[in-house]
């Protein structure tokens, strides 16, 4: 009958070493093995010129546990629970998901410290500035991308009836420097009636790279 016959078209010698789910790579000058990598990891090419890497993607999640205020202030200040550790040269989106109340006057002002020579991108969607209807559904979009991550978002708060919702969403890709991603916020005008940034806020983060 008729049999097929398999060729070693690449000319280098067959290896058979190796365990199940190894991987079979060109390397700079021959055929090279990727040891199989943990459970969940994805394979990551670095283009031309470099070898394949296995990469774990990994979730993480923060939640405030107490209600935190601010009144009579616009300096930023650090937000007691909505903080990440970010690694060396890794790669985060976080999405950020805010309750929050306050005097139409006083509303929220949002900033972020990073990781020195971190990269990225910041955009928010909640109430516009100045709001006091809790029916509003007028939306403040705001978009900011710069190498530091260093400028601040301006949103609405209401102060009585309802929670203002406010959604951001942070890329941050990191340098060399391992060191927190922290959120920040004040006053984005100064007034007597605290703004409260309320208990159950959470942030949910998936590394990517």
């Amino acid at each position: 009958g008729a049999e097929t016959i398999l060729l070693n078209s690449h000319g280098d010698a067959i290896d058979t070493g190796g365990t199940r789910g190894d991987i079979a790579f060109r390397g700079a000058t021959t055929w090279e093995r990727l040891g199989a990598g943990t459970d969940g990891a994805y394979l990551q090419t670095k283009g031309t010129g470099a070898n394949p890497t296995w990469v774990t993607i990994s979730n993480s999640g923060v939640r405030k546990t107490a209600n935190q205020t601010v009144t009579s202030s616009t300096t930023l200040e650090d937000d007691d629970h909505l903080v990440f550790a970010i690694g060396a040269s890794q790669v985060w989106a976080i999405q950020y998901h805010l309750l929050v109340r306050s005097h139409a006057s006083g509303d929220i002002k949002i900033g972020f410290t990073a990781p020195s020579g971190a990269a990225g991108s910041i955009s928010g969607i909640g109430p516009a500035l100045g709001t006091s209807d809790v029916q509003d559904t007028n939306v403040a979009m705001s978009n900011n991308t710069t190498t530091d991550l260093s400028s601040t978002l301006s949103f609405g708060a209401i102060a009585t009836g309802s929670y203002s919702y406010i959604q951001l969403n942070v890329l941050i890709v990191n340098s060399t420097n391992a060191d927190d991603l922290q959120l920040q916020w004040a006053q984005n005008a100064s007034s007597g009636t605290a703004t409260t940034m309320y208990i159950h806020s959470y942030a949910e983060a998936t590394r990517i790279a």
